[in-house]
């Protein structure tokens, strides 16, 4: 059975692992290279090849989220002044810092997840991107996908908040 722990590690992986098949399954059809990124005028300033496109995103969405979750694991050796936590005289409390320790782990998967979601958004971007003869942008889309990493942000930040206010007995630290 899964626990609040365990879920975001696992639909972590579960999103690596879409995200990993549908790269796969798509850079085929892309051409070789293909462009990745575009200038304000929406033409394509930037090529990857499909092995460099594939370093880019094993960066991204594998070794970004790794190393956020490895920082916040240490987050508990740091001292409190260089933690911003709301109430953290409260959350650090050393009867309370093992489960918020737990806790800011827990929302460092949280991010893992909507990084590797915004990751496979930007690349289906892309994908659409480089269809036509000459490589465009869709706005739309990518405003879409934009607008969606916003609020995804915008969720866990409040989220975040939600779980570290103060609560009710706080003058009993």
């Amino acid at each position: 059975m899964l626990n609040s722990w365990s879920i975001p590690k696992f639909l972590y992986g579960v999103l690596l692992v879409v995200h990993a098949t549908l790269i796969a399954l798509t850079l085929e059809n892309l051409p070789d290279p293909f462009a990745t990124h575009f200038n304000t005028a929406n033409e394509p300033d930037r090529w990857l090849s499909h092995h460099q496109y594939w370093l880019v995103q094993a960066l991204i969405s594998v070794i970004t989220p790794a190393l956020l979750v490895m920082l916040l694991s240490l987050s508990n050796r740091l001292p409190s002044y260089l933690i911003n936590l709301p109430n953290k005289d409260y959350w650090l409390h050393p009867d309370r810092q093992a489960e918020t320790q737990r806790t800011i782990i827990r929302f460092g998967w949280w991010m893992a997840c909507i990084i590797i979601a915004f990751c496979s958004g930007m690349h289906y971007n892309l994908v659409v991107a480089n269809q036509g003869k000459t490589p465009t942008l869709h706005g739309r889309l990518l405003l879409i996908t934009v607008a969606l990493f916003i609020f995804a942000i915008v969720v866990w930040l409040k989220q975040l908040h939600r779980e570290f206010s103060a609560p009710d007995n706080s003058s009993s630290i």
